[in-house]
């Protein structure tokens, strides 16, 4: 067989995965749609929030999925502004992850703020420049604004701009990195909230979005070509069968030594409030899961050389390691408001709270939402090509 024929073979075997995604993200989006239909009657009456549980699962959502776009930018980020050319193959790729997921976040968002519009101007007009939120905003608008820049020369393989490239992969960089900082900061600045307060709070993000990013761009890059590396191309396939499995694993190590460290710090905190929510946590069955399925087996199968070349492996670690760390971000966010405020270890018993049908409705229309856009981008642009100069 002539490698002509076989380069068609392979396109039209990734046109073929590509449009089961597109498809089957489209049906989840519409049914997102239809299970939130409360939202777009009772508004926030649909959530199982309140004064004791402010942020529910529509902003566990939210965080996650940005956390998702900042995380397969750095993966972008070895190669456009840190020049590793092993990782130019897959860096228009996740830069339409990074687009795509950052938009589903801010979908997610202003469905949960129900008035983002009065958000935009109401942090500068009441001059809240010391707050995380408005530098955290400014992150995302260069972020995004780099990542389009970067993906439109691409896909569209206009190699002929070096200057605004090095910009704006400096942006992208500042950008994600600043991004995930800030995120942090809103959070560990909260004296009030003990599990979430701390000056290590925004590395945890941090440790979080390395991994998740690596994971997202393993399992979107395999699903593009079938589960099959033999129809990539070949630095491609040198890349998925070498660096990037073991990139995953070192960032799902340094993760776990994060884990550990905090959970172990949680148990035996004595901290008014900590103790508790952690005991709680870590009897709780999410958290197994999280510990056993979404982390210590992707570890496993990550670590046995003879697995972790093989495409099926690496995606199903990469989807573990994805449900894992959402949990871990429902943990974080729900268990840091299960103490009611101001009230500490001596008040009984946790604040009452279970995710509504229109939550996790909400969830499923983020999601969706994210993957549908990058099967759209997938099947309109050159997601394979990659820089010849770096």
């Amino acid at each position: 067989m002539t490698t002509t024929t076989m380069g068609r073979r392979s396109t039209a075997e990734q046109g073929s995965a590509g449009t089961i995604l597109l498809i089957a993200a489209a049906v989840a989006f519409v049914a997102g749609i239809a299970g939130s239909w409360q939202l777009w009657t009772v508004g926030h009456a649909a959530f199982n929030t309140g004064t004791d549980m402010m942020w529910g699962l529509p902003v566990v959502s939210y965080a996650y999925l940005t956390l998702t776009s900042f995380g397969a930018a750095l993966v972008a980020c070895l190669a456009l502004t840190f020049r590793i050319e092993a990782f130019a193959p897959v860096a228009a790729r996740a830069l339409m992850l990074a687009l795509a997921m950052l938009i589903a976040a801010l979908v997610a968002l202003a469905l949960e703020l129900g008035d983002p519009i009065l958000t935009l101007w109401a942090i500068p007009a009441n001059m809240a420049f010391a707050s995380p939120l408005l530098w955290m905003g400014v992150c995302w608008a260069i972020f995004g604004l780099s990542a389009l820049v970067l993906l439109f020369q691409l896909t569209l393989a206009v190699d002929d701009h070096p200057r605004v490239s090095r910009i704006a992969a400096v942006g992208l960089l500042v950008g994600a990195v600043a991004g995930v900082v800030t995120q942090g900061l809103v959070y560990g600045v909260m004296s009030m909230r003990p599990v979430w307060s701390g000056p290590a709070t925004p590395l945890y993000f941090l440790f979080s979005t390395v991994v998740i990013g690596f994971a997202v761009v393993t399992l979107f890059t395999n699903l593009a070509y079938g589960l099959n590396h033999v129809r990539m191309p070949e630095r491609l396939r040198m890349l998925c069968e070498g660096l990037l499995p073991k990139a995953l694993l070192a960032a799902l190590v340094v993760y776990l030594i994060g884990f550990g460290s905090r959970v172990a710090t949680g148990l035996y905190s004595g901290q008014d409030g900590v103790q508790i929510v952690y005991r709680h946590m870590v009897a709780s069955w999410p958290f197994h899961l999280e510990l056993w399925v979404g982390l210590l087996l992707p570890l496993v199968l990550l670590s046995i050389a003879a697995l972790r070349h093989r495409a099926g492996i690496q995606t199903l670690a990469a989807a573990l390691i994805l449900g894992g760390l959402f949990i871990g971000r429902y943990e974080f966010i729900i268990g840091g408001q299960l103490v009611p405020l101001f009230k500490g270890s001596w008040v009984p018993g946790f604040v009452d709270y279970a995710p509504s049908f229109t939550e996790w409705a909400l969830l499923l229309l983020a999601v969706s939402l994210g993957v549908l856009i990058y099967a759209l981008g997938e099947k309109l642009l050159n997601l394979s090509h990659s820089p010849k100069t770096m």
